[in-house]
Protein backbone atom coordinates (compact mmCIF):
# COMPACT_ATOMS: atom_id res chain seq x y z
CA UNK A 1 0.00 0.00 0.00
CA UNK A 2 1.29 3.54 -0.47
CA UNK A 3 0.75 5.76 2.01
CA UNK A 4 0.97 9.21 -0.80
CA UNK A 5 -2.95 10.16 0.11
CA UNK A 6 -4.84 9.98 3.03
CA UNK A 7 -7.08 7.43 2.18
CA UNK A 8 -8.06 4.42 4.48
CA UNK A 9 -8.85 1.06 4.16
CA UNK A 10 -12.11 2.10 5.38
CA UNK A 11 -12.79 5.05 3.10
CA UNK A 12 -12.33 2.45 -0.03
CA UNK A 13 -14.58 -0.56 1.23
CA UNK A 14 -17.00 2.33 2.09
CA UNK A 15 -16.11 3.32 -1.89
CA UNK A 16 -16.34 -0.43 -2.97
CA UNK A 17 -19.57 -0.99 -1.71
CA UNK A 18 -20.98 1.53 -3.99
CA UNK A 19 -18.74 1.25 -7.13
CA UNK A 20 -16.85 -1.63 -6.91
CA UNK A 21 -17.51 -5.26 -8.52
CA UNK A 22 -16.25 -8.85 -8.78
CA UNK A 23 -15.77 -11.10 -11.82
CA UNK A 24 -15.03 -14.68 -12.13
CA UNK A 25 -14.99 -16.61 -15.17
CA UNK A 26 -13.49 -19.81 -16.10
CA UNK A 27 -12.08 -19.64 -19.84
CA UNK A 28 -10.94 -23.23 -22.23
CA UNK A 29 -6.95 -22.79 -23.23
CA UNK A 30 -4.88 -24.64 -25.10
CA UNK A 31 -4.15 -27.50 -22.73
CA UNK A 32 -6.02 -29.68 -21.27
CA UNK A 33 -6.28 -27.23 -17.89
CA UNK A 34 -8.96 -24.31 -17.60
CA UNK A 35 -7.83 -20.88 -17.19
CA UNK A 36 -9.67 -19.21 -14.12
CA UNK A 37 -10.45 -15.64 -14.49
CA UNK A 38 -10.52 -13.19 -11.88
CA UNK A 39 -11.10 -9.66 -11.88
CA UNK A 40 -11.56 -6.83 -9.06
CA UNK A 41 -13.22 -3.19 -10.78
CA UNK A 42 -14.07 -0.19 -9.85
CA UNK A 43 -16.01 2.27 -12.47
CA UNK A 44 -15.97 6.16 -12.58
CA UNK A 45 -17.03 8.84 -14.89
CA UNK A 46 -14.30 9.86 -17.29
CA UNK A 47 -14.48 13.20 -15.27
CA UNK A 48 -13.31 11.34 -11.40
CA UNK A 49 -10.35 9.62 -13.56
CA UNK A 50 -8.14 11.31 -11.13
CA UNK A 51 -10.03 9.56 -8.29
CA UNK A 52 -9.42 6.02 -9.65
CA UNK A 53 -5.73 6.70 -9.90
CA UNK A 54 -5.24 7.97 -6.75
CA UNK A 55 -6.81 4.84 -5.64
CA UNK A 56 -4.40 2.69 -8.26
CA UNK A 57 -1.80 4.80 -6.07
CA UNK A 58 -2.79 3.49 -2.67
CA UNK A 59 -3.22 0.10 -3.45
CA UNK A 60 -0.10 0.31 -5.62
CA UNK A 61 -2.24 -2.05 -7.91
CA UNK A 62 -4.21 -2.01 -10.98
CA UNK A 63 -4.51 -0.23 -14.53
CA UNK A 64 -6.71 2.59 -14.84
CA UNK A 65 -8.28 2.52 -18.48
CA UNK A 66 -9.02 5.06 -20.47
CA UNK A 67 -12.89 6.48 -21.06
CA UNK A 68 -15.13 3.68 -23.12
CA UNK A 69 -17.72 5.06 -25.85
CA UNK A 70 -19.83 5.66 -22.58
CA UNK A 71 -17.59 8.14 -20.68
CA UNK A 72 -16.61 5.95 -18.41
CA UNK A 73 -13.52 4.83 -16.96
CA UNK A 74 -11.84 1.77 -14.61
CA UNK A 75 -9.51 0.69 -12.19
CA UNK A 76 -9.19 -2.99 -13.10
CA UNK A 77 -6.85 -5.63 -11.15
CA UNK A 78 -5.73 -9.37 -12.00
CA UNK A 79 -2.98 -10.09 -9.87
CA UNK A 80 -3.63 -12.94 -7.56
CA UNK A 81 -1.26 -11.86 -5.03
CA UNK A 82 -2.58 -8.15 -5.09
CA UNK A 83 -5.93 -9.53 -5.04
CA UNK A 84 -5.71 -11.36 -1.70
CA UNK A 85 -3.90 -8.37 -0.10
CA UNK A 86 -6.80 -6.27 -1.09
CA UNK A 87 -10.25 -8.42 -0.40
CA UNK A 88 -8.33 -9.45 2.34
CA UNK A 89 -8.33 -6.12 3.65
CA UNK A 90 -11.52 -5.03 2.29
CA UNK A 91 -13.89 -7.85 3.39
CA UNK A 92 -14.38 -7.32 7.02
CA UNK A 93 -14.98 -3.86 6.50
CA UNK A 94 -17.81 -4.03 3.29
CA UNK A 95 -21.49 -3.51 4.76
CA UNK A 96 -23.51 -3.70 1.70
CA UNK A 97 -25.00 -7.23 0.24
CA UNK A 98 -21.80 -6.63 -1.85
CA UNK A 99 -19.94 -8.55 1.16
CA UNK A 100 -21.37 -12.23 -0.03
CA UNK A 101 -19.49 -11.85 -3.31
CA UNK A 102 -16.62 -10.45 -2.30
CA UNK A 103 -16.04 -13.25 0.34
CA UNK A 104 -16.62 -16.04 -2.26
CA UNK A 105 -14.40 -13.85 -4.70
CA UNK A 106 -11.46 -14.16 -2.11
CA UNK A 107 -12.38 -17.72 -1.48
CA UNK A 108 -11.77 -18.52 -5.30
CA UNK A 109 -9.19 -16.26 -5.59
CA UNK A 110 -7.50 -18.33 -2.80
CA UNK A 111 -8.20 -21.72 -4.53
CA UNK A 112 -6.86 -20.61 -7.49
CA UNK A 113 -3.48 -19.29 -6.19
CA UNK A 114 -3.22 -23.58 -4.74
CA UNK A 115 -4.01 -24.36 -8.17
CA UNK A 116 -6.94 -26.49 -6.82
CA UNK A 117 -8.83 -26.27 -10.13
CA UNK A 118 -5.23 -28.01 -11.88
CA UNK A 119 -5.45 -30.72 -9.34
CA UNK A 120 -8.37 -32.65 -9.94
CA UNK A 121 -11.17 -30.13 -7.79
CA UNK A 122 -12.05 -28.06 -10.63
CA UNK A 123 -15.32 -28.71 -9.30
CA UNK A 124 -14.70 -27.49 -5.96
CA UNK A 125 -13.85 -24.18 -7.74
CA UNK A 126 -17.42 -24.48 -10.02
CA UNK A 127 -19.57 -24.54 -7.35
CA UNK A 128 -17.99 -21.33 -5.81
CA UNK A 129 -18.98 -19.87 -9.21
CA UNK A 130 -22.18 -21.15 -9.13
CA UNK A 131 -22.83 -19.49 -6.01
CA UNK A 132 -21.15 -16.26 -6.60
CA UNK A 133 -23.45 -15.59 -9.28
CA UNK A 134 -26.65 -17.23 -7.71
CA UNK A 135 -29.35 -15.08 -6.30
CA UNK A 136 -28.49 -12.58 -3.11
CA UNK A 137 -30.09 -12.95 -0.24
CA UNK A 138 -30.88 -9.31 1.16
CA UNK A 139 -30.54 -11.40 4.79
CA UNK A 140 -26.39 -11.73 4.16
CA UNK A 141 -25.11 -8.31 4.93
CA UNK A 142 -27.39 -7.35 7.73
CA UNK A 143 -25.41 -5.55 10.26
CA UNK A 144 -26.33 -3.70 13.20
CA UNK A 145 -22.47 -2.66 14.25
CA UNK A 146 -22.32 1.30 13.96
CA UNK A 147 -20.67 2.36 10.86
CA UNK A 148 -17.47 4.03 10.73
CA UNK A 149 -16.97 7.64 9.79
CA UNK A 150 -14.49 6.77 7.10
CA UNK A 151 -17.02 4.44 5.48
CA UNK A 152 -19.66 6.74 5.19
CA UNK A 153 -17.27 9.24 3.60
CA UNK A 154 -16.36 6.60 1.02
CA UNK A 155 -19.99 5.51 0.31
CA UNK A 156 -21.65 8.74 -0.04
CA UNK A 157 -18.76 9.65 -2.28
CA UNK A 158 -19.57 6.67 -4.39
CA UNK A 159 -23.30 7.02 -4.10
CA UNK A 160 -24.14 9.85 -1.78
CA UNK A 161 -25.77 13.14 -4.26
CA UNK A 162 -25.45 16.72 -2.77
CA UNK A 163 -28.64 18.59 -4.72
CA UNK A 164 -29.77 22.43 -4.75
CA UNK A 165 -33.33 22.29 -6.53
CA UNK A 166 -35.74 25.21 -7.45
CA UNK A 167 -39.60 24.43 -6.86
CA UNK A 168 -42.90 26.59 -8.38
CA UNK A 169 -44.34 27.99 -5.11
CA UNK A 170 -48.33 30.00 -5.90
CA UNK A 171 -47.36 33.27 -3.70
CA UNK A 172 -44.33 35.29 -3.31
CA UNK A 173 -41.30 34.38 -5.27
CA UNK A 174 -41.67 32.24 -8.36
CA UNK A 175 -39.53 29.08 -6.85
CA UNK A 176 -38.35 28.18 -3.30
CA UNK A 177 -34.97 26.96 -2.88
CA UNK A 178 -34.31 23.67 -1.54
CA UNK A 179 -31.07 21.65 -0.43
CA UNK A 180 -31.20 18.39 -0.31
CA UNK A 181 -28.75 15.31 0.75
CA UNK A 182 -30.07 11.99 -0.50
CA UNK A 183 -28.52 8.37 -1.44
CA UNK A 184 -30.31 6.19 -3.10
CA UNK A 185 -30.08 2.08 -3.15
CA UNK A 186 -31.53 -0.74 -4.21
CA UNK A 187 -33.92 -2.51 -1.98
CA UNK A 188 -32.17 -5.19 -0.82
CA UNK A 189 -29.89 -2.97 0.87
CA UNK A 190 -32.68 -1.35 2.58
CA UNK A 191 -31.29 -1.98 5.75
CA UNK A 192 -28.00 -0.13 4.87
CA UNK A 193 -29.76 2.96 4.55
CA UNK A 194 -31.39 2.47 8.15
CA UNK A 195 -27.74 1.97 9.27
CA UNK A 196 -26.67 5.26 7.77
CA UNK A 197 -30.06 7.25 9.39
CA UNK A 198 -28.76 5.69 12.55
CA UNK A 199 -25.46 7.27 12.38
CA UNK A 200 -26.46 10.73 11.18
CA UNK A 201 -29.40 10.79 13.40
CA UNK A 202 -31.37 12.80 11.14
CA UNK A 203 -33.17 12.74 7.80
CA UNK A 204 -35.50 9.60 7.10
CA UNK A 205 -35.43 6.30 4.47
CA UNK A 206 -38.45 5.85 2.09
CA UNK A 207 -39.26 3.87 -0.31
CA UNK A 208 -38.19 5.59 -3.68
CA UNK A 209 -39.67 2.91 -6.01
CA UNK A 210 -41.69 -0.19 -6.01
CA UNK A 211 -42.89 -2.83 -7.94
CA UNK A 212 -43.92 -6.50 -7.52
CA UNK A 213 -42.88 -9.66 -6.68
CA UNK A 214 -43.19 -9.85 -3.40
CA UNK A 215 -39.37 -10.98 -2.04
CA UNK A 216 -38.44 -13.02 1.36
CA UNK A 217 -36.03 -10.68 3.31
CA UNK A 218 -34.84 -13.62 5.67
CA UNK A 219 -34.72 -13.73 9.37
CA UNK A 220 -34.70 -10.35 10.25
CA UNK A 221 -38.20 -9.25 8.23
CA UNK A 222 -40.49 -11.00 6.45
CA UNK A 223 -40.95 -9.26 2.76
CA UNK A 224 -39.70 -6.99 0.65
CA UNK A 225 -40.16 -5.82 -2.50
CA UNK A 226 -37.82 -5.35 -5.35
CA UNK A 227 -36.97 -1.52 -6.50
CA UNK A 228 -35.39 1.25 -4.13
CA UNK A 229 -35.66 3.19 -1.25
CA UNK A 230 -34.06 6.68 -0.91
CA UNK A 231 -32.18 8.11 2.40
CA UNK A 232 -32.53 12.18 2.41
CA UNK A 233 -32.22 14.93 4.49
CA UNK A 234 -33.78 18.12 3.11
CA UNK A 235 -33.65 20.43 6.65
CA UNK A 236 -31.88 22.89 6.41
CA UNK A 237 -31.19 22.81 10.04
CA UNK A 238 -30.15 19.32 9.83
CA UNK A 239 -28.12 20.21 6.83
CA UNK A 240 -26.42 22.74 8.39
CA UNK A 241 -25.64 21.18 11.71
CA UNK A 242 -25.09 17.36 11.11
CA UNK A 243 -24.15 17.25 7.25
CA UNK A 244 -21.86 19.72 6.64
CA UNK A 245 -19.65 19.78 9.27
CA UNK A 246 -19.58 15.87 9.34
CA UNK A 247 -18.38 15.91 5.60
CA UNK A 248 -15.88 19.16 6.25
CA UNK A 249 -13.77 17.32 8.63
CA UNK A 250 -12.24 15.22 5.72
CA UNK A 251 -12.03 16.36 2.21
CA UNK A 252 -13.44 14.87 -0.73
CA UNK A 253 -10.87 12.95 -2.89
CA UNK A 254 -13.14 13.15 -6.04
CA UNK A 255 -14.86 15.85 -8.09
CA UNK A 256 -18.02 15.40 -5.50
CA UNK A 257 -16.70 18.27 -3.77
CA UNK A 258 -18.34 20.22 -5.93
CA UNK A 259 -21.49 19.59 -5.42
CA UNK A 260 -21.20 19.13 -1.61
CA UNK A 261 -19.33 23.12 -1.85
CA UNK A 262 -22.44 24.34 -3.48
CA UNK A 263 -24.70 22.73 -1.42
CA UNK A 264 -23.06 23.83 1.67
CA UNK A 265 -22.83 27.47 0.37
CA UNK A 266 -26.85 27.47 -0.68
CA UNK A 267 -27.81 25.94 2.81
CA UNK A 268 -25.72 28.82 4.45
CA UNK A 269 -27.78 31.52 2.15
CA UNK A 270 -30.66 29.46 3.62
CA UNK A 271 -29.83 29.54 6.92
CA UNK A 272 -29.25 33.28 7.60
CA UNK A 273 -32.56 33.95 5.25
CA UNK A 274 -30.51 36.08 2.50
CA UNK A 275 -32.53 34.06 -0.12
CA UNK A 276 -35.29 36.04 0.67
CA UNK A 277 -33.67 39.46 -0.80
CA UNK A 278 -33.14 40.08 -4.52
CA UNK A 279 -29.74 39.65 -3.90
CA UNK A 280 -29.13 36.49 -1.77
CA UNK A 281 -31.39 34.58 -4.84
CA UNK A 282 -29.47 35.96 -8.04
CA UNK A 283 -26.23 34.79 -5.86
CA UNK A 284 -27.66 31.31 -5.94
CA UNK A 285 -29.05 31.56 -9.16
CA UNK A 286 -25.48 32.28 -10.51
CA UNK A 287 -23.81 30.15 -8.07
CA UNK A 288 -26.07 26.83 -9.75
CA UNK A 289 -25.86 28.33 -13.38
CA UNK A 290 -21.65 28.34 -12.69
CA UNK A 291 -21.78 25.01 -11.45
CA UNK A 292 -24.06 23.26 -14.11
CA UNK A 293 -21.68 25.49 -16.85
CA UNK A 294 -18.58 23.49 -15.13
Amino acid sequence: MNKINDMSWDWLAGFVDGEGSFHVSIRKSASLNPTIDRRFAIAQSSKDRDLLVKIQQFLDAGTVTKANKQGVCHLVIYNATKLSHILTNLVPRLQSIKKHKAVLFLEINELCRKKVHLLGDLNLIKDRISEFYGKLNPGQSTNNEPLSPDWIRGFVEAEGCFGVSFHKRERGYKHQIRVRFTIGLHSRDRLLLIRINNFFLVGHVTVHFQSEPKIALGEHDSVFQTGSYQYSVESIKSINEKIIPFFEEKSFHGIKKHSFELMSKVARILKDKLHLTPEGRNLIETMVKDYRAN
